[in-house]
């Protein structure tokens, strides 16, 4: 429904559902400069029937939420960085010691830093269980059966969750 640029929104969980014009994000306007919240690219606000309470909370929560994908986006910038860094600093340490040496630790000032071997272990996937047990047990419908059990007795929880879904009109 769009209302001279304002497009209402309804929240709700079970019969506890919000009114359409509680939560209503105004999205006229939000490509000027001149608009302060221009950056945010959406413009929260709420009508007079709102709690202060809960409007806040949504937007505390919209801020959040902004804040924590800049952190994720520069956290997987640093890893992907030090993952690199990793690779060179391992191959440079490689070329100077023989095969069967333990390669030496670099002094740092507040440590040492070491190279070593991690082992990684595939994940246990349901593919692979069942690679597994179609070695061990010969009848393929005994296989089945542990698969068929195995997937419908695994415990699952459901948890309430917010998610943040970028709609454009």
């Amino acid at each position: 429904m769009n209302l001279d640029g304002i497009h209402p929104i309804v929240w709700g969980v079970g019969s506890d559902t919000i009114e359409t014009d509680v939560l209503v994000y105004y999205m006229n306007n939000i490509s000027t400069q001149s608009n302060p919240l221009y950056h945010a690219n959406i413009l929260p606000a709420v009508s007079h029937r709102s709690s202060p309470e809960w409007a806040q909370k949504i937007q505390q929560w919209c801020r959040l939420e902004k804040e924590s994908k800049e952190m994720m986006d520069r956290i997987r910038k640093i890893r992907q960085e030090k993952t690199a860094l990793t690779d060179e600093i391992c191959e440079w340490i490689k070329t100077r010691t023989r095969e069967k040496d333990v390669p030496k630790p670099i002094l740092l000032s507040n440590g040492e830093m070491r190279m070593y071997y991690k082992k990684e272990y595939s994940p246990l996937s349901y593919a692979y269980v069942e690679t597994c047990l179609s070695k061990i047990i010969q009848e393929k419908e005994q296989v089945e059966f542990i698969m068929k059990y195995l997937k419908e007795n695994r415990k699952t929880t459901l948890t309430p969750e917010l998610k943040h879904v970028i709609v454009s009109r």
